[in-house]
């Protein structure tokens, strides 16, 4: 199941956490151009560990904030800092871009300011939720910990620990903000008709209209998702720490379908390409494809647990996952589940071997994927 529809895809190849508002992890064009050798072509280290997904804009430039206060942009084929952002306090979720020519940034930092940034790094707005907090919360918490995506009607959406949903103008003027009940820190989607999906950490699923907020629906999955939600025309796909996947239906929000696949699952779904289907990584190390209605294809065991979401890049025979293990090392499978390569990005380097590797973010040229170690690798 491919995106089709122009509204949601971006100049960029990967400006948000899961690749575009709606969460599909699905890439522009890489496809299998990396080839049977993998090498790491560019390395950049933070001073602090990476713990979300870059993003990647239409040069090929990679964004990635650190808990070491910085957000960098890196050129990974002139192997520099083009520039660092000292935001004051640690990044733990991904950054986005929004808009175009330029497009500008929005930074989430964990004191609970949302900052916007120019293409140069410069500040062009910032908001600050503990000064300016629209409603009173039950949380004692304000940091942004969920990833910001971008619809394209402009809409910014974001969620935080103060058990609230925030809707921004692309120019940091708030929209709305919504009560979930506890807090949210998995990355929304926007739906191509523009309704905005988020999991909290109260197990439940809402669906929210996108010009006040209003919730129109809400579904509990009966455990925590740690990742994003994938949305398709009509099915919103997660993912919960009881192994679980469920088909949600957009519009009502009942359960179309559920598979058990017996272990945690902490990263989100992505959707593959020809056929339709869903792939998704286990805890106990199995990278698994289900059909469109949930039906087992294939299991592939990668030897190490899988706490990263996969991201596929499609082409030729459905195209190629790519993920990132425990164990440090980075996976190439097809969508028929044959593994095209492993490669072990530690082996050439100065870092220390078989630290967890995060999320990728596939380029037009490359893919980035970060660590816990705080280095930022292009392939």
């Amino acid at each position: 199941m491919a995106d089709t529809d122009p509204s949601t895809r971006s100049a960029a190849p990967w400006p948000s956490a899961r690749g575009g508002p709606l969460g599909l992890g699905l890439g522009q064009g890489l496809g299998g151009s990396i080839g049977a050798g993998p090498r790491a072509l560019a390395h950049l280290e933070t001073a602090g560990p990476v713990l979300a997904t870059p993003v990647i804009d239409e040069h090929e430039h990679v964004f990635v904030g650190s808990a070491d206060h910085g957000l960098y942009a890196f050129d990974p084929r002139g192997q520099e800092i083009l520039w660092r952002f000292d935001a004051g306090a640690r990044i733990e979720a991904s950054v986005a871009l929004v808009g175009s020519e330029p497009a500008q940034l929005v930074v989430p930092c964990t004191d609970g300011v949302l900052y916007g940034l120019g293409p140069g790094g410069d500040e062009v707005w910032r908001y600050d939720l503990v000064a300016q907090r629209p409603r009173l919360s039950p949380s004692a918490g304000h940091g942004w910990r969920s990833s910001p995506v971008c619809g394209a009607s402009g809409l910014v959406v974001i969620g935080n620990d103060d058990f609230h949903v925030y809707g921004f103008e692309a120019d940091g003027t708030l929209r709305w903000a919504t009560p979930t009940g506890l807090p949210v820190r998995s990355a929304p989607a926007i739906t191509a008709d523009g309704s905005v999906l988020v999991a909290g950490t109260d197990l439940n699923v809402v669906c929210l209209e996108p010009e006040g907020g209003r919730i129109c629906w809400r579904r509990g999955v009966g455990n925590l998702v740690t990742g994003g939600i994938a949305a398709s025309e009509t099915l919103a796909i997660v993912a919960t720490a009881g192994g679980a996947v469920h088909a949600l239906d957009i519009a009502s929000g009942a359960i179309r379908w559920t598979r058990s696949l017996g272990s945690p699952i902490l990263g989100s779904v992505a959707a593959l390409g020809e056929g339709g289907g869903w792939v998704v990584g286990t805890a106990d190390g199995r990278l698994v494809a289900l059909g469109p209605t949930g039906q087992l294809r294939w299991s592939v065991f990668l030897a190490a647990p899988l706490r990263s979401s996969p991201a596929v890049s499609p082409g030729e025979g459905g195209g190629i996952i790519y993920v990132g293990a425990s164990d440090g090392r980075l996976h190439a499978v097809g969508a028929d589940g044959r593994r095209r390569w492993t490669f072990d990005p530690w082996s050439e380097r100065d870092a220390p071997r078989g630290v967890a590797l995060g999320s990728v973010a596939l380029g037009r040229t490359g893919v980035a994927v970060a660590s816990l170690s705080g280095d930022v690798l292009y392939v």
